[in-house]
């Protein structure tokens, strides 16, 4: 079954350097069940210390401050498993918004296996020749623009019901 992957490199990465590989993150999209189940490890070992601090108050300081409330249990555990699963469900696109205010934008997307089959295609759309505006591509003029207009609107003849009908001068 395939997946997507995004992949983020640093903004002042040059495509076909393969020095900027070295420094490439890739993400998978979708559902993540190491995060559900243990999201403030899941964002420790991604190096996110902030959402791991804001992950820690959801999963343990939400609990507290509910049952300070003296909410019911039953409440409090249904709460808790909604923030797993949200955290499940966005922590690949937490990531994605983490990397791209470490200034590490997405660079590419590609439909893979695994990771593995992921990181050859991403780096093999990198380093090949004039991939990415690289050199071979390189064209110093901008395409002509075209223009476009709009088509004539249509005069009615009878009378428009509903909200809005159209216009017919002053009463």
């Amino acid at each position: 079954m395939s997946a997507s992957f995004t992949i983020h490199l640093p903004k002042d990465a040059v495509p076909g350097d393969a020095r900027a590989l070295e420094r490439a993150e890739i993400v998978r999209d979708g559902f993540s069940w190491t995060a559900f189940f243990f999201p403030v490890l899941w964002f420790l070992w991604h190096r996110h210390w902030l959402v791991a601090a804001l992950a820690l108050a959801g999963t343990v300081g939400l609990p507290i401050a509910l049952a300070a409330l003296r909410i019911p249990g039953a409440a409090i555990l249904a709460i808790e498993v909604l923030v797993h699963l949200f955290l499940g469900l966005e922590a690949s696109s937490i990531r994605r918004f983490a990397y791209r205010l470490r200034r590490r934008p997405m660079t590419g997307l590609v439909v893979a296996a695994d990771a593995a089959e992921a990181e050859t295609k991403s780096f093999a759309q990198w380093l090949a020749p004039g991939s990415h505006g690289g050199p071979a591509h390189h064209h110093d003029t901008a395409p002509a623009p075209v223009r476009v207009t709009a088509p004539a609107r249509p005069i009615r003849q009878e009378p428009v019901l509903g909200l809005f009908p159209d216009f017919e001068g002053r009463r």
